[in-house]
């Protein structure tokens, strides 16, 4: 960084100079750098003036130019550069929500064309943790900056592998993001090897010679019948045999998964509710039976109807 380079504009500027960027992530990673903080007091505050005037270097006093580029050479900067490194592990990331960050080197964002048209420009969702190994300062910055500026990135040689890294990293970022979110918002995942446990006690009670499976009239009674909610067990048995293997490799379930295992919760609450009915009939006989099977199935109707007629909370 020569004086002749820095007193020309660099914004909106056509001919030699250094262009805004590059002024920025320069001045910007050696502040963070360990080499700034062994400056004397009078130093640092001429690169403070640099910052204070947003890097434009057109403005800046001479005094304020000849400290900076004095202390700014070709070593000084491959020495302090060499202190940072992104490292493609969990946490090195962050996720904003929205598009409302901006890069601590460059100060601007990944520009892109957003849908329907809009433009989403100079703003980030995602920042990568560039951590200084030396003590410095870490700093979240722009993928692009990374590449862009050579930056280290741990494992890869050349550009290409840094930004397949980077890549890679976002990605399994965004998975484990989209896990811990379908976590928070079923609550009673745990419970899902419980659910096919379940299942597997329950096949044995409906089998036609056993307790319930010998109940086909009272069962028929509640709309329902013997032989279909024994062959939905084993189905719901083998769905959640699977949900359950997969469950447990990966913590959490996909969106298909996740219907599959709210199905099979909602069967096995509708035969705890007629495996009650049952229990609670059992030693009745003839109409007295009959009518406390028929005034449970219109209770459960109604109670069902109510439930329907309830507007979804907001």
């Amino acid at each position: 960084m020569t004086k002749k380079a820095t007193k020309t504009r660099m914004a909106g500027h056509e001919g030699p100079g250094l262009h805004y960027k590059h002024v920025r992530t320069t001045v910007a990673l050696f502040m963070a750098s360990t080499l700034f903080a062994k400056l004397d007091d009078e130093t640092r505050a001429q690169f403070r003036v640099i910052v204070d005037r947003n890097y434009d270097l057109s403005g800046v006093p001479d005094e304020v130019l000849t400290a900076t580029i004095a202390t700014l050479d070709d070593d000084v900067m491959k020495a302090a550069r060499a202190e940072f490194e992104f490292e493609p592990r969990m946490g090195n990331i962050r996720d904003h929500g929205a598009c409302v960050a901006h890069c601590a080197l460059c100060g601007k964002g990944n520009s892109k064309e957003a849908e329907g048209g809009t433009e989403n420009r100079d703003k980030l969702r995602y920042d990568f943790r560039l951590a200084n190994t030396a003590g410095g300062n870490d700093l979240y910055v722009g993928a692009d900056c990374i590449v862009n500026f050579a930056l280290k990135v741990k494992g890869a040689e050349t550009s290409a592998e840094a930004r397949a890294i980077l890549e890679r990293s976002l990605r399994e970022h965004l998975a484990i993001w989209r896990q811990e979110a379908w976590r928070a918002e079923h609550p009673a995942h745990a419970t899902i090897p419980d659910l096919w446990q379940h299942y597997v006690r329950a096949g044995f009670e409906w089998k036609y010679w056993q307790r319930f499976g010998q109940r086909e009239q009272d069962i028929a009674l509640l709309g329902q019948s013997q032989h279909a909610i024994y062959y939905k067990l084993v189905e719901h048995a083998r769905t959640c045999k699977s949900l359950t293997r997969f469950y447990e490799r990966k913590h959490f379930l996909t969106e298909a998964k996740t219907e599959e295992w709210k199905a099979a919760r909602g069967f096995m609450l509708s035969l705890a509710w007629m495996r009650g009915v049952l229990e609670a009939t059992e030693g009745m006989q003839g109409q007295a039976k009959h009518e406390a099977l028929t005034r449970a199935l219109d209770a459960r109707k109604r109670a069902l109807s109510t439930i329907s007629r309830q507007p979804r909370r907001l």
